[in-house]
């Protein structure tokens, strides 16, 4: 069973990983490298020069399974981490070498694969997975450190235990699980938190002791490790979207009913150093409260699959957009999204809206072209909708009148700074180049106040407390920067 240590091994390796690697029922013989925090396999074949003078058609079995567009799913077992599995392969480059002098030639395939799975055969445990733990380092500001406990010389209950161990200076105890599991809406999956620790040695630094919090999640019967990752993103979810921040978990490992586990090492897309290791003042609820986490757990897993969607959207943003201009725009849509369920209602009843489409049609027909009665008919019918200006303004409106922070005023003229932009850089509203380039200039400012007030929405729409939301504001690594800089710069 692969234990954090190991994943954090695996990751470090600064040599290439030789072995012989299996797809499509052959094999060849193959080194796998870090490279800019990115695994490249390299296969290596030989063969003479009758078969590399038509190479790209050549009946090699390597080739014919690994020839683009195929994305091969590629084993290999190494001695201490098990077998190493590379899923969907894509072939992206070929470097060849001649010997001239025996009459062959070496090709070299270049491999990215889009994930790195360590541990049992994947195939060994597909379908059979009941439990997957994730260990992280840097997540001690959400959780605490559950389980974790300081022991004093002087307490009496613990004389035994200090003179055990030759009177030492103080004792740090590592529990298992102590929380009660914690459901997972209905959908019948538990969760619980508990500290391990992680001893690592360091030629510089010594020895260093960390502790590591885990979350267990417990399937309700056998299932698929790609069911056991969804829940498991949702999670990851929760933390993103109240430190806004993207993370991903440093390591998953999903464990079947029989002996057999495997461990996520590496996913194309996801960078596990991007989160930093947040304070409790840096993360707008406070987790480490066992009701608060049993309510957000409930609530985030019965949400409805709109109100899901725009927290995907959200997080999204989050993950894969550095640029303001694109956070902006997504974390906009995100809040449409979130509006369509949460905005104000329909202003007028939808029989009333089906009979004055049917006047207008009927006014219209025959003296117009049927395209453009359509298009009127159409225009009238979204007219009932309210536009994402007054949605956002409803939305934040409630947080704000709730938690005293700030006038309904204030809420009108931020939803119309953020609708008035967002149609500029969006639809290009307007011809002037002077407000187009006024709107780029304050976007990414924008697009992190956009963040804060999401989360202060989400927060609110399941009534959880945020006793220091102003601290947050100000302390926060991506929300803090959405504030003006003269407000900032009187901080120091």
């Amino acid at each position: 069973m692969s234990k954090f240590s190991d994943a954090i091994t695996f990751r470090s390796l600064t040599r290439p990983l030789m072995t012989l690697w299996s797809v499509g029922g052959t094999q060849a013989f193959g080194s796998l490298v870090w490279m800019d925090d990115k695994p490249i396999l390299t296969l290596f074949i030989e063969v003479g020069e009758e078969v590399a003078h038509n190479f790209d058609n050549a009946k090699i079995p390597v080739l014919e399974a690994t020839r683009p567009p195929i994305q091969a799913t590629i084993s290999g077992t190494v001695r201490k981490f098990g077998t190493v599995t590379l899923e969907q392969c894509a072939r992206y480059n070929v470097r060849t070498s001649h010997n001239t002098r025996a009459g062959r030639v070496i090709y070299e395939l270049d491999f990215l694969p889009s994930a790195v799975w360590m541990g049992a055969p994947t195939e060994a445990v597909e379908g059979r997975i009941m439990s997957v733990v994730a260990s992280d380092s840097r997540l001690a500001g959400f959780f605490s450190a559950p389980g974790l406990r300081t022991y004093d010389s002087f307490a009496p209950e613990t004389n035994a235990v200090f003179d055990a161990l030759g009177q030492p200076e103080k004792i740090w105890a590592v529990h298992g699980p102590l929380q009660h599991e914690i459901p997972l809406g209905e959908t019948g999956w538990l969760l619980n938190l508990y500290t391990d620790s992680l001893s690592t040695t360091s030629a510089t630094e010594g020895h260093i002791l960390r502790s590591t919090v885990n979350i267990g999640l417990h399937a309700p019967k056998l299932t698929s490790v790609s069911e056991a990752s969804v829940q498991l993103a949702r999670i990851a979810e929760i933390i993103s979207t109240f430190s806004i921040e993207p993370f991903t978990f440093q390591f998953e490992r999903y464990d079947s009913d029989g002996l057999e586990s495997v461990t996520l090492i590496w996913r194309l897309g996801e960078n596990r150093a991007l989160f930093q290791s947040p304070m409790r003042h840096q993360i707008l609820v406070d987790f480490s409260n066992a009701e608060t986490l049993r309510s957000v757990c409930k609530q985030w897993f019965l949400a409805s699959p709109t109100i899901s969607l725009s927290r995907w959207l959200f997080v999204r943003a989050l993950r894969e957009t550095e640029d303001g201009l694109a956070r902006f725009v997504s974390v906009a849509q995100a809040f449409e999204v979130l509006g369509r369920e949460l905005g104000p209602h329909d202003s007028m009843p939808r029989s009333r809206l089906r009979e004055a489409v049917g006047l207008i049609q009927d006014a219209l027909k025959g003296k117009f072209e049927e395209k453009f009665v359509e298009r009127v008919a159409g225009l009238a019918q979204s007219s009932n909708k309210s536009s994402f200006r007054d949605v956002l303004n409803y939305m934040l409106s409630m947080p704000v009148e709730r938690l005293k922070l700030g006038s309904g005023e204030e809420v009108g003229k931020l939803c119309k700074l953020v609708s008035d932009t967002r149609n500029a850089v969006v639809h290009m509203t307007d011809n002037d180049k002077g407000k187009l380039n006024a709107a780029f200039s304050q976007i990414n400012k924008l697009s992190l106040q956009l963040c804060f007030w999401y989360a202060v929405c989400q927060a609110d729409h399941m009534r959880l407390e945020m006793p220091d939301i102003g601290v947050f504001l100000f302390n926060n690594r991506n929300a803090r920067h959405g504030l003006p800089n003269e407000l900032l710069e009187r901080q120091y």
